[in-house]
């Protein structure tokens, strides 16, 4: 059977898309990255953090976070002002778990 590299290219980032769980805010995502928005929302986004943390711009930073998801480890992204209280975030986050 033979497959054509862009066939399998949609089909791996169709079975990407899948594993989303949650986004939330694109509006935010539109301001950070405008013209590159659609980057924001490709599940390979992941790549863009080439640490697990990094700044985008001027005003925004993002973080990737190893984190326990329905009982298998996943990646967390999060992305926003660097104004933000992130500690509060997480801090949040770990109490609603």
């Amino acid at each position: 059977m033979q497959v054509g590299l862009n066939e399998l290219r949609n089909k791996i980032a169709e079975l990407k898309r899948t594993k989303i769980r949650f986004l939330e805010n694109e509006k935010i995502a539109l301001e950070i990255f405008g013209k590159s928005f659609k980057k924001a929302l490709n599940p390979n986004f992941e790549m863009v953090f080439d640490s697990n943390l990094v700044f985008f711009g001027e005003n925004y930073l993002g973080m990737k976070l190893d984190v326990n998801f329905e009982g298998k480890e996943a990646k967390m992204l999060c992305v926003g002002s660097i104004y933000n209280d992130y500690e509060r975030f997480l801090n949040n986050l770990k109490e609603a778990a």
